[in-house]
């Protein structure tokens, strides 16, 4: 998934939003691709 690192968060929002709020916050922050990561993982 080479998109989810630019727009892995609109995966999250579509899935949760307690995951996408997590996903913005992190994105937001300098580490939103681990941020991301674990949202997409702790979905599965």
């Amino acid at each position: 998934m080479k998109r989810s690192k630019e727009y892995g968060w609109i995966i999250c929002v579509t899935t949760s939003d307690d995951q996408a709020f997590m996903c913005l916050s992190a994105q937001a922050a300098a580490a939103k691709k681990a941020r991301i990561r674990r949202c997409l993982q702790g979905n599965t």
